[in-house]
């Protein structure tokens, strides 16, 4: 007898995997118009919402794209920001104080699953149009209520600091304003004290050539004080036979020289006293335009450090939601 035939061969099928209660292998129904992406491990965002590289178990989440517009007229502040953030997962339905804010694009997402996909069921009804118009409305009512703009702001120089701003750059900003308004308070007393200096430089010019004035006049009649003076006495005691009369009468002559000579001597004194006095005046006025410049100086010092905080609250109307997708995420 022949060899018996052998065994066709079987290929042993792959063992399907075992699924949790939890799981599915097909994707749950998303409603029409809503993207769906699956995250790539790999964004820089993903460690934030616990992605696990090369894990087969995805969790729903919802990313939301959203304009927001802050504005006060009153501070002169209108400013747009885009906000980005996920919520989730969606294992118990959708919770905001789940938000994740995150920075994402296009790059971030691939369009396929990854083989051997398994589903978390969401509890949140994802197949329903109008879950994803609540949750728009539900975002909006959040970030109302829990995202104002908190900003620096100087109300004595109109400043308000910009989105961004560190506190450190708001605070020289304002040193610059308080110093050019320094600066423009100074030039309005400048005009005043240096008209008040001129009158004092000219006053003090003109008491000095004064003095020098006397200072020659005085030297001249001092000279011819002692030259004629002098002459006269002596003319009159050696001049041959004189009456005592004339004697005398020379003599006062002398003596009515040396009175004009003292009247001079005392104007002079009284135009060094003169110049003294307008010397003093000027370094009063220095001292005062030292003190007035020292206290606007000081004034605007502190002007720049009066620096409070400035919430701007949004409103509905400045928040738009822009965008809602369902990211798969892969992790535990």
């Amino acid at each position: 007898m022949g060899a018996a035939p052998a065994a066709p061969h079987l290929e042993t099928p792959s063992p399907t995997p075992t699924l949790a209660q939890d799981e599915s292998s097909v994707a749950p129904s998303v409603a029409d118009g809503i993207p769906v992406s699956y995250l790539d491990p790999a964004a820089p965002w993903a460690s934030s919402v616990g992605a696990v590289g090369g894990s087969t178990r995805l969790r729903a989440f919802v990313a939301a794209r959203v304009s927001l517009r802050y504005d006060d007229s009153a501070a002169g502040v209108d400013e747009g920001e885009e906000f980005e953030a996920v919520f989730g997962p969606l294992d118990g339905g959708i919770h905001l104080d789940s938000e994740t804010q995150v920075d994402y694009d296009d790059r971030d997402f691939a369009a396929a699953a990854p083989a051997g996909a398994a589903y978390v069921l969401p509890q949140a009804p994802l197949e329903e149009k109008r879950f994803f118009t609540s949750l728009a409305r539900d975002i909006q009512r959040h970030l109302v209520d829990r995202r104002p703009l908190e900003l620096k702001r100087n109300r004595a120089l109109k400043l308000v600091s910009r989105p961004g701003e560190t506190d450190e750059g708001f605070s020289a900003r304002c040193d610059t304003a308080a110093q050019e308004r320094a600066d423009a308070e100074t030039a309005k007393i400048r005009d005043r004290l240096e008209a008040k200096r001129d009158r004092l430089d000219k006053a003090l010019a003109q008491a000095e050539r004064r003095v020098e004035e006397l200072e020659a006049d005085t030297r001249s009649r001092t000279t011819t004080e002692l030259v004629a003076g002098a002459g006269a006495v002596l003319g009159a005691l050696l001049g041959g036979r004189r009456s005592t009369r004339s004697m005398a009468g020379a003599v006062s002559g002398a003596a009515s020289r040396r009175g004009v000579t003292a009247r001079t001597q005392e104007r002079k004194r009284t135009a060094e006293e003169k110049v003294g006095r307008t010397k003093d005046e000027l370094a009063e006025l220095e001292q005062e335009i030292l003190d007035e410049i020292a206290e606007i100086d000081e004034k605007w010092q502190a002007t720049a450090d009066e620096i409070d905080t400035l919430e701007v609250r949004l409103e509905a109307t400045d928040v738009r939601v822009l965008e809602t997708r369902v990211v798969w995420v892969p992790g535990n």
